[in-house]
């Protein structure tokens, strides 16, 4: 989520570390449910706010 947070588009992060498309949207739809989120952005926010990216 890092790399999205920086304004990565999705297929960038694929291409850069070698998954498809469908498995980086599993791993957002999997993000988004822990963090009890309703879009990927509000999981962004909330990921930065618990302090879990480097940014």
């Amino acid at each position: 989520m890092c790399w999205l947070a920086r304004g990565q588009r999705p297929s960038e992060i694929c291409w850069r570390i070698g998954i498809s498309e469908k498995t980086f949207e599993k791993h957002i739809a999997s993000a988004k449910t822990k963090l009890k989120s309703r879009t990927r952005d509000q999981a962004l926010a909330k990921s930065v706010l618990l302090g879990l990216l480097p940014l």
